[in-house]
């Protein structure tokens, strides 16, 4: 998508209210750029994921624990309580809606320059701050411009439009700043799959894996290569089981985790995955999952098994 087609999209969104019709109108435009097709009704035999998630973000029907996971500030403190999870310490919250002013951020921000601690914004996602790195004044600014954002307004992800603006600032749990993802994409306690990303900022790959056995699914998304091996952490079972806690109350949600040092950490609760743009190789098997996701509904199932769809 070319850059002035996303500035005219964010401008009409601007200027529109929060309505499913508008919703839709904006959201669709990037779904059928990353889908290459309109959206499916979700309960349309042919459905998928991406038709699950695109409907949920640009309805508006959160309940209120889902919003308040919303925000990374809070979901750490859900997550816990709710399962005795590890979280990365937090330092220091800089509220955008108290105070917008990038030169008032630069000064609150300066005595933590140095130290291993990343600075991120709770009420969205994308960019994160590396204050450990020679971090520049311009580089700031940047990232509090992004900050300051209301992120509804870029693709209608409704759980955005009345959160607090926050700046986080909390402990850089990885060592060198490339930690594995393991991101478990859940439905009311089940475990469906876990996506892991390695080499994030080097030689980007992902693998789709089975739960709990941790076998590579042949499916790619977001045309990343699969890696040819991804060595089974040694917590991933108590990895399962918290990703399995933290998503009972949650028609779906995705549970991103950490290893360190054979310590589980919390990451963050995400309940519209790249806002239904991540597009799997094969349609058959964002079916299956859609599938799976009814059938855990249907019958209120919070057990979690190893699914092989292929």
């Amino acid at each position: 998508m070319t850059l002035d087609l996303k500035k005219a999209l964010y401008l009409l969104s601007l200027a529109l209210p929060n309505f499913v019709v508008f919703n839709y109108l904006v959201a669709g435009v990037y779904f059928v750029r990353a889908n290459g097709r309109l959206p499916r009704r979700r309960d349309a035999a042919n459905a998928t994921l991406n038709d699950f998630i695109f409907h949920n973000m640009i309805g508006s029907k959160w309940g209120v624990l889902a919003q308040f996971c919303v925000d990374k500030e809070f979901a750490k403190i859900f997550a816990a309580e709710s399962s005795n999870v590890k979280t990365a310490k937090t330092h220091a919250v800089f509220s955008i809606d108290e105070c917008e002013n990038v030169d008032r951020f630069i000064e609150w921000l300066k005595p933590f320059l140095g130290r291993r601690l990343i600075a991120k914004p709770t009420h969205g996602s994308g960019k994160v701050l590396f204050l450990d790195r020679n971090v520049g004044e311009d580089e700031i600014r940047k990232f509090f411009a992004y900050s300051c954002m209301n992120f509804f307004y870029l693709i209608r992800e409704t759980q955005y439009k009345n959160l607090e603006r926050k700046i986080l600032l909390e402990e850089n749990i990885s060592a060198d700043n490339n930690l594995n993802d393991y991101k478990f994409f859940c439905a009311r306690g089940r475990v469906l799959f876990c996506e892991v990303d390695v080499d994030r900022f080097t030689d980007h790959k992902r693998a789709i894996c089975t739960v709990p056995a941790f076998e590579i699914v042949p499916v790619q998304t977001k045309h990343l290569e699969i890696p040819d091996r991804v060595q089974k952490p040694p917590c991933f079972d108590r990895m399962v089981e918290i990703a399995a806690s933290l998503s009972k109350p949650f028609e779906f949600v995705r549970v991103d985790l950490y290893n360190v040092n054979g310590d589980v950490y919390f990451g963050e609760c995400t309940f519209t995955p790249v806002v239904a743009a991540d597009n799997f190789s094969s349609e058959k098997f964002g079916i299956e999952i859609l599938t799976r996701i009814r059938a855990c509904h249907d019958r209120g199932e919070f057990a979690f098994a190893d699914d092989r769809a292929h």
